[in-house]
């Protein structure tokens, strides 16, 4: 590849046709290229497992530098040196994320849940109030396995100092949801 392409300033102010002309001079050594996905620039980098031959989108150029591109290719040839395929590596990981879900979702699942026992329409608004975003706002898109007692001390603390909620029933309602949530997951 031209020395006159390989910095990713001069990658994002280069011409469509030129870059497309340089992605195609990529020997099969680099392994990567940057290529125009309509009037995006990505990176890729090709490789061969099991006998086929697979290209794995690495990101945007604007995102990306050259040097993290190099890197992610180091670490595409690290896992088919070792026998993994890293597109199916990252669809399970994505999988495995989605089985777990947030702290919010579940918190949401469970008020839902829980709505039926109570007698008083003000429990069921208590326990949306409390788990919903005016107080749990900051940890409603963590996953439920990531919260952790920090996060729900972090919570409470402005609360407790505030008196805005009463601390045993905000530490039993934070507790109960992660703990609940931490055995499904």
């Amino acid at each position: 590849m031209p020395s006159s392409i390989a910095t990713p300033q001069r990658l994002m102010h280069m011409p469509s046709a030129a870059l497309d002309a340089a992605a195609r001079t990529t020997t099969a050594a680099d392994e990567h290229r940057c290529a125009c996905v309509g009037s995006a620039r990505r990176w890729f980098t090709r490789y061969t497992i099991h006998g086929a031959r697979r290209e794995m989108q690495l990101g945007s150029a604007h995102d990306i530098s050259l040097k993290e591109a190099r890197e992610l290719v180091g670490d595409v040839r690290k896992s088919v040196k070792a026998g993994t395929d890293p597109i199916e590596s990252k669809k399970t990981v994505q999988v495995e994320e989605a089985k777990t879900p947030s702290f919010g979702a579940f918190a949401d699942e469970l008020v839902g849940t829980l709505q039926s026992g109570f007698r008083n329409e003000k429990h069921i608004y208590q326990w949306k109030q409390t788990l919903g975003d005016a107080y749990c706002g900051s940890i409603r898109n963590k996953l439920i396995d990531a919260v952790t007692t920090d996060d729900i001390l972090e919570i409470l603390k402005p609360l407790s100092a505030a008196r805005e909620l009463g601390g045993h029933r905000a530490m039993s309602l934070g507790r109960g949801t992660v703990s609940a949530g931490r055995a499904i997951a």
